[in-house]
């Protein structure tokens, strides 16, 4: 048994990066069988084994800061972290056991559980990386999103209960019980096919929809150089190079988005003069970067909108990374990055009458960010995960599939090292380029 849910445990850690989708649902079924089985008693020796063996796995990407913090470092905070995980998951297992006995036991389980994975994300440590809807990225089930008032929790809640009634269906065939778990077996299954029929048929194509032609940028500068001032100049020039090489292949294009802080510099003013030197964009063209920025004596990580000769507005990051843009504690203060500033609540930024809904970095991964982006026209995300292994950065683009899918809106998720990717209102991704390679891609997004 412990074997199986060591399998159980890995395969549920790989589901997160890979496209394992259905394994899934196999596997919550048996931990659904098993909880039945010790009447929802799961907190003993062994269940925390396989637990723990889970987060170690599902947290490895970790591991590929070592080259930053140093490995010591690394391993203290990776240790650290999986206690502090497992401690959230024993606090939710042991609730799930009070509700054990009850009817419909079930519910109550996947309700809890969306609740924990939703808690996970709140407060200066929130750590949205566990959300279980997150294995469905390219599953065609993620059309359960359309539903704005919960969004993605509701897939996470659906697959628990999905689940657990498969379940008890296989253990309790012949028990009184049996038509009530058989009527929400059809249930579910009826709803699934309302899922699968909608994906198929989708919309009708509106014939009064505006139209903008877009290009993302991924430059591909490795870490340690893009951290290096002596290579701030360079960097700027090749950022040049590649526009005027988009704006050559890509004539029509109306809209050019660079990566997270293209330059880790206040060059706001500099890098303005820049292009209005190069006389690359047109009054008409507009290009939306990252950048450190200066406001009222305090420094934000910000994504600038330069047009017709100047930055004309700009967003301030809200949702920071602890340790990576500021230190909770004093030991920690890393003097090589700037210590960044909450910036104001999140609200689209209005330019030529779009609204976009601008999020940094790991903010994608945050529901509660998005949900102030409802009257957005496009959404987009600016981040740099150079710093990560490829697995991170498939999980962190799953979490701009579920964002887009939840607003229905396109999505423009731009990667200084990758992936970077064109996304659908239905969670599908367009066009994508692969990690470690410079590049670009261009879409014309109708809304």
């Amino acid at each position: 048994m412990i074997f199986l849910g060591l399998i159980a445990a890995a395969g549920l850690a790989a589901s997160y990066y890979f496209n394992l989708f259905p394994l899934v649902w196999m596997i919550l079924a048996g931990f659904f069988v098993y909880y039945e089985r010790v009447g929802g008693r799961v907190l003993n020796r062994r269940f925390l084994m396989v637990l723990s063996v889970f987060i170690l796995l599902h947290n490895s990407w970790m591991l590929s800061l070592s080259p930053w913090e140093g490995m010591a470092i690394i391993l203290a905070g990776y240790l650290i972290s999986t206690l502090y995980f497992l401690a959230w998951f024993v606090l939710a297992f042991k609730v799930m056991s009070w509700f054990s006995q009850e009817r419909f036991a079930t519910i109550w389980v996947a309700a809890i559980f969306v609740f924990v994975e939703r808690a996970m994300t709140w407060g200066p440590w929130g750590y949205p990386f566990f959300s279980l809807y997150l294995t469905q990225a390219y599953s065609s089930i993620l059309s359960f999103c359309d539903i704005p008032w919960m969004g993605s929790s509701l897939l996470s809640f659906v697959m628990l209960v999905t689940c657990g009634v498969a379940a008890r269906l296989i253990l309790r065939v012949g028990s009184r019980n049996r038509r009530l778990y058989e009527g929400f077996a059809i249930f579910f299954l009826f709803m699934g096919l309302l899922i699968v029929t909608d994906k198929l048929h989708g919309k009708e194509t509106r014939s009064d929809l505006r139209q903008i032609r877009i290009a993302l940028i991924q430059p591909n500068i490795p870490e340690r150089e893009k951290l290096n001032s002596i290579f701030y100049e360079k960097h700027l020039d090749y950022y040049i190079r590649l526009l005027r090489y988009v704006k050559a292949q890509e004539p029509s294009t109306q809209v050019f988005v660079f990566p997270e802080s293209i330059v880790s510099a206040l060059w706001e003013t500099r890098i303005a003069d820049r292009l209005n030197r190069e006389a690359l964009l047109t009054p008409s063209d507009l290009l939306i970067y990252g950048l450190p920025v200066s406001r009222g004596g305090q420094i934000y990580n910000g994504v600038l909108f330069f047009g017709q000769g100047e930055n004309r507005k700009n967003y301030l990051k809200r949702q920071l990374v602890p340790f990576g843009e500021y230190a909770p504690f004093k030991f920690w203060e890393n003097h090589s990055i700037y210590s960044f500033s909450r910036g104001p609540v999140n609200r689209p930024v209005e330019i030529r009458s779009v609204k976009y809904g601008v999020a940094v970095c790991f903010e994608s991964a945050f529901p509660a960010v998005f949900e102030k982006f409802r009257l957005s026209d496009i959404l987009v995300v600016l981040t740099n995960d150079a710093w990560f292994n490829d697995a991170f950065k498939e999980l962190h683009l799953r979490t701009a599939i579920f964002r887009a899918a939840e607003l229905r809106k396109f999505l423009l998720f731009v990667n200084n090292s990758g992936y970077s990717a064109i996304i659908d209102p239905r969670g599908k991704v367009l066009q994508r380029l692969p990690a470690g390679k410079a590049g670009y891609v261009s879409y014309t997004i109708r809304f």
